[in-house]
């Protein structure tokens, strides 16, 4: 796998105590806080460092953005207002979401490897990794965004942890109504406007069909113990479309095994449960992967493919024009939220407008990385039978991975 890291900041507290490596085993340090992260309680990315940090039972405190720690401390040290950051053992402060949780992966604080050995599935996991980072942020804008009536008190709530300093002024929050319009007109970036409101509904009743098929036979999406599969996946659910009342409704009663799903990814205890065996940790071969993930896969290359295919197109074509970011690094490209333009194509019959993000193309570079370094005949195969062909022949141009992806502009 290609490593890809920001520059680190110091923890303005100083050095925190050092928290021994976890040994391999579902015991948990939870006694034993160390590390602070700084988060935000619906944010996608921060959803899925919780999940990693408490699956793997690390001890943390959770410290929310608009708190004055965050305002006073934190924020002068990173420039700019992003979340999570985490505050790590040795003072330094990561401000990214695969970094952080690749960072306490090396340090050995990962119960089992989150990332697979067998080749095929390293590929597999990367694509579902991509998909809940980019592909379900249509679904969770919608749900959470075009429901207000429903959704508006629990968001309300919600929006405390973004307003500065909201401790020494508890009636200081946002304006829900200015919000909402402002987040329906974000949304509206990723496709979610009123003619695809049926589609974007018919599309994720479908993907939840495919889960729960899935999940109710098997633990997690790669076998025993949860990947960067399930991590991406966790951060849309446990984020979103598992913590708002309108899309919460409908896996609990649409899709239950999705939901225990979510359940587990949420805590460090293992569930004993008869459904699933016991004493047996290891993923699904490569060679052997169950009929249900190749059908979620399958639903991913039809659903989701042909946008990722429009944005690589259009980037390499912007470049190759002469295209400059107006940005001075990679780290403020992916964390600022900037998008570097608008992309027009067709999703399930309806003509749509997506923003392309820098963070989502690094995302995929890494999935194209681990294509590149494991790209056997048998790899080849599988992923064009699944109709991943796409991915063997279209690539992001030389320009583009180093002004966006590695090397400060």
């Amino acid at each position: 796998m290609n490593e890809l890291s920001f520059s680190r900041t110091r923890h303005p507290h100083g050095q925190a105590e050092q928290v021994e490596a976890l040994s391999i085993g579902f015991g948990s340090d939870l006694g034993r806080p160390s590390l602070r992260f700084y988060s935000g309680s619906g944010c996608l990315h921060s959803a899925r460092v919780r999940s990693y940090l408490r699956t793997n039972g690390i001890a943390f405190i959770e410290v929310r953005s608009g708190t004055r720690e965050f305002v006073q401390d934190i924020l002068p040290e990173v420039g700019r207002w992003t979340v999570p950051v985490l505050a790590t053992d040795e003072g330094d402060l990561i401000c990214d979401g695969i970094d952080a949780i690749d960072a306490l992966d090396r340090r050995g604080r990962s119960k089992f490897s989150i990332y697979p050995t067998d080749p095929y599935l390293l590929i597999v996991a990367h694509i579902l990794e991509l998909y809940g980072i980019h592909g379900l942020l249509r679904p969770a804008m919608y749900y959470r965004w075009f429901f207000e009536q429903v959704n508006a008190p629990f968001l309300t709530d919600m929006l405390r942890d973004y307003a500065p300093c909201a401790v020494d002024n508890p009636n200081k929050s946002l304006s829900v109504d200015e919000t909402f319009k402002t987040m329906r007109g974000l949304a509206s970036r990723f496709g979610v406007q009123r003619s695809t409101f049926r589609v974007i509904e018919d599309s994720f009743a479908q993907l939840l069909l495919l889960l729960e098929s899935h999940l109710s036979r098997h633990r997690f999406m790669l076998g025993e113990h949860p990947t960067i599969a399930d991590y991406g996946l966790a951060g849309p659910m446990l984020g979103y479309l598992a913590r708002d009342p309108v899309p919460l409704r409908l896996l609990q009663v649409h899709a239950p095994s999705v939901y225990r799903w979510v359940e587990r990814m949420n805590t460090a205890e293992r569930v004993v449960d008869d459904a699933f065996p016991e004493g047996n940790h290891v993923l699904f071969a490569g060679s052997d992967i169950p009929s249900t993930l190749k059908s979620i896969l399958h639903f991913i290359a039809l659903d989701f493919l042909p946008e990722v295919e429009a944005h690589v197109d259009w980037t390499n074509a912007r470049f190759r024009d002469g295209f400059s970011p107006n940005a001075s690094s990679r780290e403020y490209l992916l964390s600022s939220g900037k998008a570097l333009g608008d992309v027009e194509l067709s999703w399930r019959g309806q003509t749509i407008s997506t923003r392309v993000y820098p963070v989502h193309l690094d995302y995929l570079q890494r999935l194209h990385d681990a294509i590149d370094n494991r790209n056997g005949a048998a790899i080849q195969e599988n992923l064009a039978g699944l109709g991943f062909g796409v991915l063997l022949r279209q690539r992001l141009g030389q320009r583009a991975v180093q002004e966006l992806l590695r090397d400060p502009l």
